[in-house]
């Protein structure tokens, strides 16, 4: 599949385009992304490790791929706790960085990991704080699946209100 030809683009780039430091831990951390979500996780973590290596702390944004790589591989994983610990990273990178998307990533995986935690109300509050980031960059993609998570967490947990009713009947 696509995660494939991103990883041989990875493994072997063309002669003519090499990836600086700053690329390359970028390119992983959409690599990452895609191994997890297929469920490829022992190559995630891999991934992340070799991202570890290229941090340099002088480079916020650097850290906030690095930081966030890890924050997602460890929800995948099931540990959502130290998910959570690396979230706080990557958005505290991500805002030195005044990298928004980078902010709009960490918080979306913060209010997910909040939720996952029992913290109902937290999560529900850094969701919405993502999906309004995301609207306000037009990341209509972004702030529509935020939204639906949103209105999921808020049904299972007997929050939904209003806001859940119009959507449901919409």
């Amino acid at each position: 599949g696509r995660i494939d030809e991103a990883l041989a683009c990875m493994q072997s780039p063309p002669a003519d385009r090499a990836l600086d430091a700053s690329e390359a831990v970028e390119a992983s951390f959409f690599v990452i992304v895609g191994l997890c979500h297929a469920g490829r996780y022992a190559e995630a973590e891999c991934w992340t490790k070799r991202n570890l290596l290229l941090r340099d702390r002088r480079d916020p944004k650097r850290s906030f791929f690095v930081f966030q790589s890890i924050a997602l591989v460890r929800s995948f994983a099931g540990r959502v706790g130290r998910a959570l610990f690396w979230c706080k990273l990557a958005l505290a990178a991500s805002v030195r960085a005044r990298f928004n998307y980078g902010r709009l990533l960490a918080l979306d995986l913060w209010g997910h990991s909040l939720v996952q935690l029992g913290e109902i109300s937290a999560g529900l509050r850094t969701l919405g704080q993502a999906e309004r980031l995301a609207s306000s960059l037009s990341f209509d993609g972004h702030a529509t699946s935020i939204a639906s998570s949103r209105l999921v967490y808020q049904s299972r947990h007997g929050r939904g209100g209003l806001e859940l009713e119009e959507a449901l009947t919409a």
